[in-house]
């Protein structure tokens, strides 16, 4: 926490298009790690399934894309997890998370479909771990986190660019902002949108997404 006073408010933010400006490369550097006749189907696949664990995906993409590249699944795999790896060295944040997880206004968790260590080690690279309470990567899912945050009896509000993600929120009655930073246009159901973190008024953003519910 990043003040002795007690916030009102806790925040759930996912990881990739959330906090860093990343989904659009990484699903573009997974498309990347097979062979090019899969490339389009990949990156069709992996468009509309943002906020889902890697394995899932992995799963999918052998079983019903390239099935006869089982035997490279290990090599693939790998391949993807090191392009993750280096892109985080590089990645840009999302304009103002920085001075909303440092505002004191907010107990911050993050909730993200990426490894555990895998999102603690980005965190660690930017110098912003220190502002999360609670940090839960794959293999905890998101509505378990949504679940845990409801002990707390504060106002909550998880922030996701993903279909997924919302409904996950939904699932769980959780109030729920649409990060459209990077990739638009994905959200099918009436969604509060923030376009980025920049003048974010918290208190505000609550009222609005208690409306969703």
């Amino acid at each position: 926490m990043t003040s002795n006073s007690s916030p009102d408010f806790l925040t759930i933010f996912d990881m990739d298009g959330v906090i860093f400006a990343t989904d659009a490369t990484k699903g573009e550097g997974l498309a990347n790690c097979f062979p090019e006749q899969y490339r389009q189907a990949v990156a069709a696949y992996n468009r509309d399934m943002g906020g889902v664990p890697r394995s899932d995906k992995f799963d999918y993409i052998f079983r019903e894309i390239c099935p006869e590249l089982e035997h490279n699944r290990t090599e693939i795999i790998e391949t993807y997890n090191e392009f993750v790896s280096n892109l985080y060295q590089k990645a840009d944040l999302i304009p103002g998370v920085v001075t909303l997880l440092k505002s004191g206004l907010t107990i911050n968790w993050l909730a993200t479909s990426a490894p555990t260590k895998e999102a603690e080690k980005a965190l660690a690279i930017h110098g912003i771990h220190q502002y999360f309470d609670r940090i839960y990567g794959y293999p905890t899912r998101k509505e378990e986190v949504l679940e845990a945050s409801k002990l707390f009896g504060l106002k909550t509000i998880f922030f996701g660019d993903s279909q997924a993600d919302r409904q996950s929120a939904k699932a769980t009655k959780t109030n729920f902002a649409g990060v459209d930073y990077e990739v638009h246009g994905r959200f099918t159901e009436k969604t509060y949108i923030v376009k980025s973190f920049d003048g974010i008024d918290i208190r505000e953003t609550y009222t609005q997404t208690c409306t969703q519910l």
